[in-house]
């Protein structure tokens, strides 16, 4: 999958991150893994929720870097 990070739109929607990355400070910056993506709906995976994948709007994220098809 991509890997992606979250666009942040406005400060309240950073505050918000700590309901997904409590006490992880700068880590809600980090990087995800796109996992599956139905339509719009994109489930990200992120190092610091291990296990647990997050669901998002597609047009909430920004793509880092896309898979190379070789």
């Amino acid at each position: 999958g991509d890997l992606v990070k979250i666009k942040w739109t406005t400060f309240a929607s950073k505050r918000r991150a700590d309901r997904f990355f409590p006490g992880s400070g700068a880590g809600c910056d980090a990087p995800g893994l796109v996992v599956d993506k139905l339509g719009t709906i994109v489930k990200v995976m992120f190092p610091e929720r291990p296990g647990k994948a997050i669901t998002f709007v597609e047009t909430h994220l920004e793509v880092i870097n896309e898979p190379r098809n070789n």
